[in-house]
């Protein structure tokens, strides 16, 4: 059977009716010793949470003169959504499926954090000396030629041409005999970067290169290059630069070696697995996507859904995908399409895209994206993460926050309301619900959080969404609670 084997890629009104709050200090209850702010009911809102949701969150539900003021009246509105995240459960709202695969979803991204945290950033280390040779790096800067060429051979023939002749006459030659190639000797010449913004590899090559001398082809990735150094600058440096810059190079640093160690680890895990994508079942896939586009005009159903009513539904117009056919094989097993699209990661196709040419090469990277996080979430699952104590308090988070969104669809009935209106809604609500439940504040953990609220910050707004992953890194209070 015909396989198409794929190259894994590496990875809100101010509602002041409290009155029945109980208001409690630290000192006189052994829970707030938790660095818990609030809770209703069994539900608890610690520091962290609050600290996050907080600065995240949209400056118009900030009410108030004093910082004091505006963290209070934002505690006030997560509360509220706490108490309607209860009532959804209460009335049975949390066992519809669209909650359910809502809260997969969510449960999935958090083990690729966790795992993230737990198997690269908690093993990573910057040293001192390590960001000091960085910084060193940084303040020589070189002005160069590069050039590649995807074979060695084809390198070998290009660098006797630029010793030769230099590289304005040997582009000249090469668009003579390549009248098709549109190319220009400025394309291959670069401004000044400084070493420590180009691969290492390629710095360790040509740092000891003469001025004007082409390299030998130096191979990075499936690419070869010629690089010949045109000039260099040097600066000195200050010890005081040395400690002033080392925390933001030990960021760049740091991440760099994120980077590195994932790509290690994965590669590591998937590479004996010989994993590969069936061509036949890939193009079918290919086609229902191109099929949404065109078809679905009007985007009643989105793409995931499109999919999976193709795929699980009865609606033989779209079936073009046997739930029973298999997607992707790996060493002793193999994948079904009816498993594989609960892991295929929609939100990373790009809409705009679909139709033009170019995007097989785009759903081929997505599929590998896929079928990476699937291993890495089996890798999780595995070695028991769902048990980590960060695990569960920030899927309980997200638990609480959908819940929420579920309660909210359920006051709207399907209804087009009014952005006032929905703020009245909400407002109207929670009047009704208020004393229903058990409601504790603890004033003095709430007055110790403190907050990171610049001039800016507290005038805009900016949603954060992790790298990805087609979520919010944070859950944050519904800006439908103030108008």
């Amino acid at each position: 059977m015909n396989s198409l084997k794929h190259n894994i890629p590496i990875l809100f009104v101010s509602l002041f009716l409290f009155n029945t709050i109980e208001n409690l200090y630290a000192e006189d209850n052994k829970e707030s010793k938790k660095n818990v702010v609030a809770r209703v009911n069994n539900i608890s809102i610690d520091a962290e949470e609050f600290k996050l949701n907080y600065e995240f969150g949209f400056p118009h539900l900030k009410v108030g003169k004093t910082l004091e003021e505006k963290k209070n009246s934002y505690l006030n509105f997560m509360i509220n959504e706490k108490i309607f995240a209860l009532e959804a459960e209460q009335i049975g709202l949390l066992k519809s499926e669209e909650f359910i695969e809502s809260l997969k979803k969510i449960e999935k991204g958090i083990l690729l954090q966790q795992f993230v945290n737990k198997e690269i950033k908690e093993k990573i280390e910057v040293t001192f000396e390590e960001a000091s040779e960085y910084l060193n790096k940084s303040k020589v800067s070189v002005k160069i030629i590069l050039w590649p060429e995807t074979s060695f051979e084809d390198a070998k023939i290009v660098k006797s041409l630029l010793d030769k002749n230099g590289l304005e006459k040997t582009v000249q030659i090469i668009s003579s005999e390549n009248p098709n190639l549109n190319i220009k000797a400025e394309q291959f010449e670069t401004d000044y970067l400084s070493a420590a913004e180009l691969p290492a590899e390629l710095f360790e090559q040509i740092s000891n290169l003469p001025v004007g001398v082409t390299s030998e082809p130096i191979k990075i990735g499936d690419n070869y290059y010629l690089v010949n150094v045109k000039d260099i600058r040097r600066n000195s440096i200050t010890e005081k630069e040395y400690a002033d810059k080392y925390p933001s190079i030990r960021k760049v640093l740091f991440s760099r070696k994120v980077q590195e160690r994932l790509s290690f680890f994965v590669d590591s895990l998937l590479a004996p697995k010989n994993i590969r994508t069936d061509k036949e079942q890939f193009n079918l896939l290919l086609a229902l996507i191109k099929n949404w586009k065109a078809e679905n005009k009007e985007k009643f159903l989105s793409l995931e859904n499109y999919v999976k009513q193709s795929v699980l539904g009865s609606d033989s117009s779209i079936n073009l995908l046997n739930p029973e056919s298999i997607i992707v094989k790996y060493e002793q097993d193999q994948m079904k399409i009816s498993e594989f699209i609960n892991y295929l990661s929609f939100d990373l196709i790009p809409e705009e895209e679909i139709l033009n040419d170019n995007f097989p090469a785009t759903l081929n990277q997505v599929i590998g994206i896929s079928i990476r996080d699937y291993f890495l979430i089996n890798y999780a699952n595995e070695n028991n993460y769902t048990s980590d104590t960060e695990v569960k308090n920030e899927l309980n988070k997200w638990r609480s926050k959908l819940a929420y969104d579920e309660y909210k669809k359920y006051l709207q009935s399907d209804k087009k309301l009014s952005a006032i209106e929905i703020s009245s809604t909400l407002e109207n609500e929670t009047k009704k619900l208020l004393f229903k439940y058990h409601i504790t504040i603890y004033d003095e953990v709430l007055d110790n959080i403190v907050i990171s609220e610049t001039e800016k910050s507290s005038k805009g707004f900016y949603q954060i969404y992790l790298s990805g992953i087609n979520r919010m890194a944070q859950p944050i209070v519904d800006g439908s609670w103030k108008q």
